[in-house]
This record gives C-alpha cells, structure tokens and sequence, in this order.
C-alpha cells in the first residue's frame, strides 16, 4: 500500500521538512558587505570576512533548538503515518498532528527571524531562502494526503454500507 496517492504525498512531507535542516531559511547582510547572519534550523550564525582571502568566522551564534525539534517531530509524524495504511482514521489523526507542527515551526522560524532582525537593527533587509518555503510546501503536501486518507476512508464506508 506505499504505493497510494497519499503515501507519496507523506513521502514529500518528509523530503520537504528533511530538507529544511540542510538549507538556509533567513539570510540578512550587513550594509557594509562585511557581516552576514544566516539562520538555519538550528541556530543563526553571524559571519563577518577576515583576512585576504576572504575567509568567513562565525562571530556569534544565536541556537534555536525548539524550531530542529518541531521539524524533526513533523519528519517522524509523517513517516510513521505512511507506514500505518492500515488505520486511516489514525493517519487522518497524525495528519491533523503534523498540520500543527508544521504550522508551529513556521511559526517558530518566523519568530526566529524577527527577534535576529531586531537584534541586529542594520538597515539592510533580509533575504528569505528555501528553507522557509519547503515547510509552506510540506502543509500543502500534507493536507493533500488527508484529503486523500478521507476519500478512501469514505469509499471503505460506502462499501461496507452496500454489504
């Protein structure tokens, strides 16, 4: 049964949030050009260039462990629901989970990039990355699949209900 609509749906879900761990969501430089913050998953770094050759050192970190740990618990959650065909009313349930994570981690990045932005006051504006449009896909993706889980669980009942 991986091979329904919904499980590759799910599968995309959790491309799209495991992706978010490897690309930046926020960038912002520095007026000068010689200071960068990048905010990923984890933590904001903020990078200024030294030397000749242009080398970049991180000069501050600012950690974000809540916003790894709701993209991790919506990788889990959308993994653990495909494998659990058998139960649809549990898969709409963990849809319905992974909807709210998602939407809190979104939440959650969005948070992150308004209190790194006020911490830094430059008056330069920020660059949005990949990173925080995949969860935006992965929502899409997800309710999508519910909807499909619904529409089979409607046909199951339909059937049931000729017998």
């Amino acid at each position: 049964m991986i091979q329904r609509v919904q499980s590759l749906l799910l599968a995309g879900v959790v491309i799209c949030m495991a992706a978010t761990f490897a690309l930046p969501l926020w960038e912002k430089y520095a007026p000068e050009g010689d200071e960068r913050v990048a905010l990923n998953v984890w933590h904001a770094d903020r990078m200024h260039t030294e030397g000749i050759a242009g080398d970049r050192v991180v000069s501050g970190r600012r950690s974000h462990p809540w916003l790894a740990l709701l993209c991790a618990s919506s990788v889990i959650v959308a993994a653990y629901s495909i494998f659990r065909y058998d139960n649809r009313m549990l898969q709409i349930k963990l849809g319905l989970l992974n909807s709210f994570l998602i939407m809190a981690a979104l939440a959650s990045a969005a948070f992150a990039i308004f209190s790194t932005e006020e911490a830094l006051q430059w008056t330069s504006k920020g660059i949005f990355r990949l990173g925080y449009f995949l969860p935006v896909a992965a929502l899409i993706l997800n309710s999508l699949a519910n909807r499909f889980i619904k529409k089979d669980e409607d046909l199951v009942r339909s059937v049931d209900r000729i017998r």
